[in-house]
C-alpha cells in the first residue's frame, strides 16, 4: 500500500517508526497521533475483501488471529500516550 501526506503546511511527521509498539505507518510527534494503514486480510477486517483462504485453513486462522490480537495489544500499549488512526484498506480503496 502506498499513502502519501503533503508537508507544505509544516506538518511533519514520520514513516514507520521502529521504536514504537506495532510501529505505526505514521507518527505526528507534535499531535501525538499515530496513523495504522491495515490491510484487510493481514488484519482480519470483517469486511468484503477479507476471504479465509481455502489452502492451510489451520495455518491462515492461527495467523490471522495472533495478528489481531497483537494488534489489540500494540494499540491498548500506544492509547494512554497517543492518539490511534486506523484506516482500513476497505474504507479507502488504497
Amino acid at each position: 500500500m502506498h499513502f502519501r501526506v503533503e508537508s507544505t503546511k509544516g506538518l511533519r511527521y514520520k514513516l514507520h517508526d521502529k521504536t514504537l509498539s506495532g510501529k505505526p505507518d505514521m507518527v505526528f510527534p507534535k499531535y501525538k497521533s499515530l496513523v495504522f494503514i491495515n490491510g484487510c486480510f493481514w488484519h482480519g477486517h470483517n469486511c468484503h475483501l477479507f476471504k479465509w483462504p481455502s489452502s492451510r485453513p489451520e495455518f491462515w486462522k492461527e495467523k490471522i488471529t495472533k495478528n489481531k490480537e497483537r494488534d489489540r495489544k500494540n494499540y491498548k500499549i500506544l492509547s494512554s500516550n497517543w492518539r490511534i488512526l486506523i484506516i482500513w484498506e476497505a474504507s479507502n480503496n488504497i
